[in-house]
């Protein structure tokens, strides 16, 4: 969904909560977006200790970064100072938010509760749902990625092919 309206910003953050499947390491991540304007985004990596209504509640920040975001549409982002380790069994939210006005935002409708949406499994996460402002009561994600060293490398939380896959 290609959102242009004013409530379209990312500035109360847009994420993504998953499970991860098993234990790998991150070492940044990127938004798909297209901006004319440089947008001076934040890029939040959470453990979370529920995966509904408020995921922020006693979570931990594993980490985080500022990246400027600008260019053509396709991913746009940074790294994490170091390899950010993720727990098989754990639940995460990864997040984006900036300050600026922007009317580029990429949006996935996706939502268990409105849409009647399933966990998706896409190989080494399982994607749950998305978030505004730490809360899972909304209806749309970014359409996000994490990146992993290689081999294995993945756009891990790109949801263009959600429709077609299936939880294993």
């Amino acid at each position: 969904l290609y959102g242009t309206g004013s409530n379209d910003g990312y500035s109360s953050f847009r994420g993504v909560v998953f499970h991860a499947d098993e234990s790998f390491d991150v070492l940044g991540a990127d938004l798909w977006t297209a901006s004319s304007a440089p947008l001076n985004a934040t890029f939040e990596l959470y453990e979370i200790f529920t995966t509904s209504g408020n995921v922020l509640s006693g979570a931990n920040l594993v980490g985080s970064f500022n990246a400027s975001l600008s260019g053509g549409l396709g991913f746009h982002g940074g790294d994490f100072a170091a390899p950010v380790g993720l727990m098989g069994g754990s639940d995460y939210l990864l997040r984006v938010g900036y300050d600026e006005a922007a009317a580029e935002n990429w949006f996935f409708a996706f939502d268990p509760v409105v849409f009647g949406h399933t966990p998706v499994d896409i190989g080494q996460v399982t994607i749950i749902d998305g978030t505004l402002g730490g809360d899972t009561s909304n209806f749309v994600m970014p359409y996000m990625d994490l990146r992993v060293p290689a081999p294995g490398a993945f756009a891990l939380l790109g949801l263009a092919g959600l429709a077609s896959r299936r939880r294993r």
